[in-house]
């Protein structure tokens, strides 16, 4: 009898046992969890989306395959990849570590994204839906691949003290709504970057970037304003793309060749000229023209080639066989090349 009453007992603890382990289930049925979510004991591998209750933060490795979703403002340092969505919710989402994203990886606004010198690397195509903030000083690594900006999303690049770069990435469906650029008085870095701006609209990136690698602008019937400053490093390209206007309106910036092997082409492109005090000079570097492309100055203000002073900031201006540099009506060319 004595046995069996300590059977009873062991029993009934085991139900109830069971039973907080099945409330605890039902209610991270998504999979959320109250403290922490580690991969530093051992490596996770989560198939359902993982729901962070507030006060909650993951490290280690721990690979999301179907994404997660925050309920307050949490620090992420995990070394796993991420798949699907990541659900911000108006919270701040803060790196301690390199962020990767994997296939079907979509960044879900509002909220903000804080990588406090991080990258977030995309090892396939990703995409940005709602609004999304890059706040700080952070780098993007495209590893070639596209970041998509949904119809109605808006992805701010908003950099810090530090700066931002965009490393081998094309954007795709850029426009002046969907990618917002505010570099608070410092730069970013452009290296191996193409913006793809849909048809018959324009964007308008009022920071100042450094040019690395072969970057294009591309998009029908579409333009590029740059009210910044454009510096061309050693060795890089900046390829305006058929039927691409690139516009610069600058107050005191433009684009300037830091080395002679730098090289700016239009091709079968327009260059465009808004504003500038006394005129725009090109100096250094070399200006290529492929196809027909075109020289506008919208204000009258004349479009110079060297500064008269050194043949060292003479541009060489090199234009392809059977193609053609268009002046345009309005236009003043000053060439003043000293060599």
């Amino acid at each position: 009898m004595l046995m069996q009453k300590d059977s009873i007992k062991k029993y009934a603890c085991l139900v109830f046992i069971i039973f907080i382990f099945l409330i605890k289930t039902k209610s991270n049925a998504a999979g959320s969890l109250d403290t922490v979510l580690s991969g530093t004991d051992k490596s996770q591998f989560l198939d359902i989306t993982w729901n962070f209750d507030p006060g909650t933060y993951a490290r280690g490795y721990v690979t999301f395959n179907n994404g997660f979703s925050l309920g307050s403002n949490m620090t992420f340092e995990c070394n796993g990849v991420v798949s699907g969505n990541i659900r911000l919710n108006n919270h701040v989402l803060t790196l301690y570590g390199d962020l990767y994203l994997g296939r079907g990886a979509t960044l879900v606004g509002p909220g903000i994204i804080n990588p406090q010198l991080h990258s977030i690397y995309l090892l396939d195509v990703a995409s940005v839906t709602g609004t999304v903030n890059i706040s700080s000083s952070g780098t993007i690594v495209g590893n070639g691949n596209y970041l998509v900006l949904n119809p109605g999303s808006v992805l701010n690049f908003n950099t810090g003290w530090l700066g931002g770069s965009l490393h081998n990435l094309n954007i795709r469906n850029v426009n002046h709504t969907t990618l917002i650029t505010n570099h608070n008085g410092y730069f970013t870095n452009f290296d191996g970057v193409s913006l793809e701006i849909t048809p018959n609209n324009y964007v308008n990136l009022n920071w100042d970037v450094n040019v690395m690698g072969h970057c294009q602008i591309m998009g029908q019937d579409a333009r590029f304003d740059s009210s910044g400053t454009t510096y061309m490093y050693a060795s890089s390209t900046w390829e305006i793309l058929p039927n691409t206007t690139f516009r610069i309106s600058p107050s005191n910036g433009g684009v300037f060749f830091i080395d002679p092997t730098a090289q700016f082409i239009l091709n079968n492109a327009t260059f465009e000229l808004n504003w500038w005090p006394g005129g725009y000079f090109n100096t250094n570097g070399r200006f290529v023209v492929n196809g027909f492309s075109t020289l506008r100055s919208l204000t009258g203000t004349p479009i110079y080639f060297g500064d008269g002073a050194s043949a060292a900031n003479d541009p060489n201006i090199i234009i392809y066989p059977g193609s053609t540099l268009f002046i345009d009506d309005r236009t003043t060319v000053k060439y003043q090349c000293i060599k």
